[in-house]
Formats: C-alpha cells, sequence, structure tokens
C-alpha cells in the first residue's frame, strides 16, 4: 500500500487498513496535512511548547507512525533532507517524512526483534 500525500486523517486511514488486512504486505506512506483542530490534535500549540523542538509536522508523523501495529510489523520513519516544497509565497518547508511498515512472515508474526539487521530472515524471499 502505498500512500502519498495523504491529508488530514487519511494516514490515519491507511495505517488501520494496513493494520487491518494482512494481505497488505507492506506500506509507504509519506503524511501530508495535519488534521484540523476540530479533529482533537492541537500540534501546532504542542509544538510551541516544545520551543519548536519539533514541528507541528513532525509530531503528526509521529503520531501516524505510533499507530502501526508492531506485533505484526516492522517499521520505521525516515527524514529525507533533499525533499524541500516551495510555499506559494516562495517560503520553504518540508513535507518530507516517510513511514514504512512491512509485515512479519506468518511463522513471525506477534515475535518482537531486537533492532536493525536482525529480522533479515523474517521475511520471505521476496521482502
Amino acid at each position: 500500500m502505498v500512500g502519498v500525500h495523504l491529508c488530514g486523517t487519511l494516514s490515519e486511514v491507511a495505517v488501520r487498513e494496513f493494520n487491518r488486512n494482512p494481505g497488505i504486505r507492506a506500506l509507504v506512506l509519506c503524511p501530508c496535512c495535519m488534521p484540523k483542530k476540530a479533529e482533537g490534535l492541537r500540534l501546532t500549540t504542542l509544538s510551541r511548547r516544545l520551543n519548536q523542538a519539533a514541528s507541528a509536522y513532525q509530531l503528526w508523523c509521529w503520531t501516524v507512525f505510533h499507530q502501526i501495529d508492531r506485533r505484526q510489523a516492522s517499521c520505521d520513519l525516515l527524514q529525507d533532507q533533499n525533499m524541500i516544497t516551495l510555499k506559494k509565497s516562495g517560503a520553504k518547508y518540508a513535507k518530507n517524512n516517510f513511514i514504512y511498515a512491512r509485515r512479519f512472515a506468518k511463522s513471525h508474526r506477534g515475535k518482537r526483534h531486537s533492532g536493525a539487521g536482525d529480522d533479515q530472515e523474517m521475511f520471505c524471499q521476496r521482502c
């Protein structure tokens, strides 16, 4: 499943569908717009309270990322520093976070791995 420029809560919908449907073997997601304030998250306010240690967009990506069921899949959140978007005003901003998830093979479902490199045998040859 690939989701690019998923506005608002569509990123969460994609993660829920990945978690729910074992036929989806992998997920690549690039969240875009954050949910509206009326939907409950106030990430811009939280970012300000954190003295901009993380942007509202980064907090949104972490929120989506942590909804992936780690009992079913390995996952990662990466940032592409070369991907910069220009606003109409000419200002630069980054919507450059990518969420990757890959479902464990059935024989390993529910088992956690300890870190990078040790999960190579958990996936089929094609993965």
